[in-house]
């Protein structure tokens, strides 16, 4: 457990167009490997939460019962 910890990262354009990417595994000498993707995946699913809206955020969406 001595090992140097890993260093994966891309480069994007908002739209999501990966430009580059790296990692210093073994497989990332081939620019692709799953460190990349899993952090491609991190990065996608922070961007959404941090876009959605909660459930207190929207305006009350129930009505009233009329007796």
């Amino acid at each position: 457990m001595h090992e140097k910890p890993l260093s994966p990262w891309f480069i994007s354009t908002k739209d999501g167009q990966v430009l580059a990417s790296h990692c210093d595994c073994m497989a990332g000498c081939g620019e692709t490997c799953t460190h990349v993707a899993a952090l491609m995946f991190w990065v996608m699913r922070t961007v959404k939460v941090r876009d959605e809206r909660t459930v207190t955020q929207e305006p009350a969406y129930w009505t009233i019962p009329h007796p």
